[in-house]
């Protein structure tokens, strides 16, 4: 686990105003959505954190350590769902230590919290759940080059000539 992504977990911990708001889904979501956001518009994931295939979606593969490093430290607690389907609740206890992160990367951190915490968990993970999420298997490692191509394009006859003209070259 790196500094920035213990950073990145720990000030959108912080930043979310309602700790019932955010939950283990949504954070995992917000973290993952923060590192596609980045590497798909500036090349450069917020983190280098490796995700795996779970079965809501994409997890970060250190998330469980970060969090238990986090509480251990003090600068987190962690109170477990009372009820069924109420979420873990994070709760900041210190201010982050947000030095790593880099302006840019705090700005996509706060747009997806904003977007993230208005959806319902099952919601976040079905938009998860797109081709990459797909052929992957359980426990196998998503790539974030991956989401490149996590959508499929329509063939146009302008792509099917294109196609032609490159095989024809070969």
């Amino acid at each position: 686990m790196t500094d920035k992504f213990e950073a990145l977990v720990h000030f959108l911990i912080s930043e979310c105003e309602n700790p019932a708001r955010l939950g283990a889904t949504r954070l995992n979501k917000a973290i993952w959505f923060a590192d596609v956001a980045s590497f798909k518009a500036y090349g450069k994931p917020v983190t280098d954190s490796k995700y795996i295939k779970r079965q809501r979606g994409p997890v970060p593969a250190t998330i469980l350590a970060c969090i238990e490093k986090l509480e251990k430290e003090g600068k987190v607690a962690v109170t477990e769902p009372q009820e069924n389907y109420d979420p873990r609740k994070f709760i900041s206890l210190k201010e982050p230590d947000v030095g790593c992160l880099s302006e840019r990367d705090i700005k996509v951190a706060r747009h997806v919290l904003d977007v993230v915490i208005n959806y319902a968990a099952s919601e976040l993970s079905e938009a998860t759940h797109d081709l990459i999420w797909e052929v992957a298997e359980f426990g196998e490692e998503i790539p974030l080059v991956a989401t490149l191509a996590s959508t499929q394009g329509a063939i146009t006859d302008s792509v099917t000539e294109w196609a032609d003209r490159e095989i024809s070259r070969l």
